[in-house]
């Protein structure tokens, strides 16, 4: 009785129907993917579906089922060689897929002409975290990789110990598609004296401007009425 149960699981996980219910999971994970990456940027869609643990099961899950198919359905035969040729190049993909996801990975290196390089720039997202103790000149370089989206639940604290000593850094806040840019406030004139008070406090006296020091009028370059 249990082989028989056993057997009608085997039968259906490896169906033809299931086979195609996952391909169009597959499809529509994909084209979900695209639209999260126009929209929010290619690390999201890597962390909501290409990186993500239930789109890893149903890839190998089609690789299984694709192996196992053409053993049912007897491919190996010159009257079924284009189902067994549709077979092998999907599986063929899959599996470069997987050694591309697990053992390789992707990045630039940059070579200029009549030049050597041994460096590799990295495609995937490092968090680089420097500590070093000035007064003994120990140091120590942490990297993690940290995919980030303003979609997504980001946190992570990393710990970095130095000399018996932990530092630890966590994530605040993460923001997308920022533009770094110099905005000029036409209320500061183009010549100013710097004031310090109280020993650390900067203070910034612009020309034609007045400041008070106490009750001692300061002014730059401004004729002041008695």
């Amino acid at each position: 009785m249990k082989q028989t149960l056993l057997q009608k699981i085997v039968d259906i996980f490896f169906s033809m129907k299931s086979m195609s219910l996952g391909l169009i999971l597959f499809l529509v994970g994909i084209g979900v993917a695209t639209f999260i990456e126009s929209l929010y940027g290619i690390q999201s869609a890597k962390i909501i579906i290409y990186n993500a643990t239930w789109f890893e099961i149903l890839l190998l899950y089609l690789t299984l089922n694709l192996i196992a198919n053409i053993f049912k359905y007897k491919m190996f035969v010159r009257e079924k060689i284009a189902m067994l040729t549709f077979h092998l190049s999907f599986i063929i993909i899959l599996i470069g897929a997987g050694v591309t996801r697990y053992i390789s990975f992707e990045g630039l290196m940059i070579i200029n002409e009549g030049t050597t390089s041994d460096f590799i720039y990295t495609s995937d997202p490092y968090l680089l975290v420097f500590v070093e103790n000035p007064k003994t000149g120990a140091s120590k370089i942490d990297a993690t990789k940290h995919y980030l989206s303003v979609i997504t639940d980001n946190y992570f604290k990393t710990d970095v110990e130095l000399e018996s000593k932990t530092i630890s850094v966590e994530y605040q806040n993460f923001q997308t598609k920022m533009i770094d840019t110099f905005v000029i406030n036409k209320k500061f004139k183009p010549s100013a004296l710097e004031l310090v008070t109280d020993g650390m406090q900067s203070n910034y006296l612009c020309e034609n401007d007045l400041f008070m020091v106490g009750n001692i009028p300061l002014s730059f370059n401004k004729k002041i009425s008695t």
